[in-house]
């Protein structure tokens, strides 16, 4: 096998056009994670616990279903019931939404690894919500939390390719409902094929 640099020159371009837009993606991502999982953690330290309930509920189980699955749901099922979104739409708040469950018990466990003694240290010095949080309680939690979210700014990376801008469209695109067929036909859903047969796929096999 020889290497080709004519063909390595030919392909850098695109190479490099795809690294541009995995950064990206995972950068949006990442940033729209760290609001999630602020809004999950919120949600869970609640008084009210019909939304601390809800809350955790939704957290396990977008934890506990594939990111791929949620994503082929977003970009291919969600538009069948009326909210369509863009490739790029869809998989940075997919990803967002996903790995926001997953950095929001990175925030629960760095709030949980505070003494109980600082808590209340705060509560003696007679301090109100918002100057606890920001004087004492934070700048002890995110060396805590530093690991995980880099962790997981790692992890988003890596699965950022799985995305539809990235993969999705070089192999096909979101189906279009195709005109009525006779009568006699199957009635099984009926979806055009045009999208599958322009692809890059298809048109290698030919």
């Amino acid at each position: 096998m020889e290497w080709k640099w004519e063909f390595t020159f030919e392909i850098l371009p695109r190479i490099l056009w795809a690294t541009g837009n995995t950064l990206i993606a995972a950068g949006v991502g990442y940033a729209i994670a760290l609001v999630v999982g602020l809004v999950f953690l919120l949600g869970q330290r609640t008084g009210h616990r019909w939304l601390n309930a809800a809350a955790r509920e939704c957290v396990e189980f977008i934890r506990s279903t594939p990111l791929l699955v949620q994503l082929f749901f977003v970009y291919y099922v969600a538009p069948q019931f009326g909210l369509v979104l863009s490739a790029w739409t869809s998989a940075m708040l997919t990803i967002g939404v996903h790995y926001g469950t997953y950095l929001s018990e990175v925030y629960r466990g760095g709030l949980e690894a505070i003494p109980k003694g600082q808590w209340e240290s705060a509560r003696a010095l007679n301090l109100g919500t918002g100057r606890t949080y920001s004087r004492i309680i934070l700048p002890q939690a995110f060396p805590v939390c530093l690991p995980g979210m880099g962790n997981y700014l790692v992890a988003i990376f890596k699965d950022t390719p799985c995305s539809p801008p990235s993969a999705w469209p070089s192999c096909c695109t979101r189906p279009t409902p195709s005109a009525p067929r006779p009568t006699g036909t199957s009635s099984r859903t009926r979806w055009s094929d045009s999208s599958f047969s322009s692809s890059p796929c298809r048109r290698s096999r030919r």
